[in-house]
């Protein structure tokens, strides 16, 4: 339905078209189980701005470039963040991601500098030895789980580079498994809260990752040692009151870095190892791409800027399969985007896998072309937004150089030296939340080259 709503200041002005009223559990439902099944479904009935009632919150879907520009130009004007009620209780409502406004820009201002592209460089050889070490282990004779290798490297890094040498403190095997649970819940419809539901477990592992977190946390602060990683840089900055941060606030960021840092980079990384194995030719020539540098030598921070035909791998994959589903803001004020008239406290949502196969910006999108990305073709310029892997606006991912230096680095040595064969007569499909990781964890066997 679409009906004038009342209190809107735009004369004729109505909401967008969709399910207006009482939520609809069977809605819900069927987004659970195939979202994007579900809003391709009703952009073929209703068009790119669509109103539903999905969790019971009033949410109006804007699909595509525009509808992406339109919300991220608008935060702190119009929009501002908003977060289910899970992900503001599993994360911390200390942590970035919970924050708006000039708090949100100091506290990101606080860490930037570490996320800067050029600041990677000196991180390139702690990648590089952690890469070696869990490849060694990939290529023994049994199978592997691509998705659970992939996690297991992905966390020790994000680890090193939050804490540096006290990473020989935490039992990372522990840590990540509580991590895992955690995870499980951010997209919880259900709250219950004892221990055998989702969204209960997820509580305890929150508790005992911020126990282990806040005793580095403690530790570092009271033995007076200063390191230039995430935590020192926490630790010694103060806020604009001239205030130490609190520990709490602390522990809130560093699980939330833990976790931005992390899981979507695991996501991405499996997802692309997938994309290469189907598909013969772009796993040639990126191997081909990777013969031009020294297999013996340690790969410098140059190396890594280039690798343009590896670049536009990753990138692909990315669109294909956006480890981040959609982001999600809540409107300030009653607000009109085109003839529609959005409520104040409405939700709005973007959303990455509609954006990413639109062919009025993507050629043949459902087919995975690194070529899209190159000169004179270069998709990924038709629009603004219309590429939305990493978000946008001023929460563009602030982990985004990070996690692609991070994924260069990973490819390039799989692709100097492994090769991989995917089992037959397993699960290939997506899992649709909390991310979406390959259903059977992609198994496979590793052989060095």
């Amino acid at each position: 339905m679409s009906n004038t709503k009342s209190g809107c200041p735009f004369e004729h002005s109505t909401l967008p078209p969709g399910t207006d009223g009482v939520p609809d559990l069977d809605e819900t439902i069927e987004f659970m189980m195939k979202p994007d099944t579900f809003l391709r479904d009703r952009q073929a009935q209703f068009g790119n701005t669509i109103l539903s009632r999905v969790f019971g919150v009033p949410t109006v879907y804007m699909l595509g470039a525009d509808g992406n520009e339109w919300v991220y130009r608008g935060e702190n004007k119009y929009v501002a963040s908003q977060w289910p009620i899970a992900f503001r209780r599993l994360l911390g409502e200390n942590s970035i991601p919970m924050l708006t406004g000039a708090v949100h820009r100091e506290r990101r201002r606080i860490v930037e500098p570490h996320f800067r592209f050029d600041h990677m460089a000196q991180f390139v050889p702690t990648i590089e030895a952690s890469a070696h070490k869990h490849l060694a282990r990939w290529a023994e004779p049994d199978q592997v789980a691509i998705v659970d290798k992939m996690r297991e490297f992905a966390f020790e890094v994000i680890n090193v580079f939050l804490f540096s040498d006290d990473l020989a403190k935490i039992d990372l095997a522990y840590m990540s498994q509580e991590f895992v649970l955690w995870t499980r819940g951010l997209f919880a419809v259900d709250m219950d809260e004892s221990p055998d539901a989702p969204f209960g477990r997820a509580l305890r592992a929150k508790e005992i990752l911020q126990d282990q977190i806040g005793t580095l946390v403690a530790e570092r602060r009271a033995s007076g040692e200063q390191k230039e990683d995430i935590l020192g840089t926490y630790l010694t900055t103060q806020d604009s009151d001239g205030n130490l941060l609190t520990d709490a606030i602390i522990v809130d960021e560093l699980q939330n870095l833990l976790f931005a840092g992390h899981d979507t980079t695991v996501t991405a990384m499996s997802n692309l190892m997938l994309h290469l194995s189907q598909n013969p030719a772009v796993l040639a020539k990126a191997r081909a791409e990777q013969q031009a540098f020294d297999a013996k030598a340690p790969i410098r921070f140059d190396d890594l800027k280039a690798m343009p035909y590896l670049d536009a791998v990753i990138h692909e994959s990315l669109r294909m399969v956006a480890p981040v589903r959609a982001m999600t803001r809540r409107v300030l004020e009653n607000t009109q985007y085109q003839e529609y008239c959005i409520p104040k406290d409405y939700a709005v949502t973007v959303n990455c896998p509609v954006t990413h196969y639109d062919s009025e910006v993507w050629t043949e999108p459902e087919k995975f072309d690194p070529e899209r990305w190159f000169d004179p073709r270069n998709e990924q310029k038709r629009k603004p937004f219309g590429f939305i892997a990493f978000g946008g606006g001023p929460r563009l991912c602030l982990g985004k150089n990070f996690a692609l230096v991070e994924m260069r680095l990973m490819m390039a040595l799989i692709l100097r030296g492994y090769t991989w064969e995917v089992l037959p007569d397993q699960d290939l499909t997506y899992n649709a939340f909390p991310l979406p990781t390959i259903k059977s964890g992609l198994l496979a066997n590793v052989s060095r080259i």
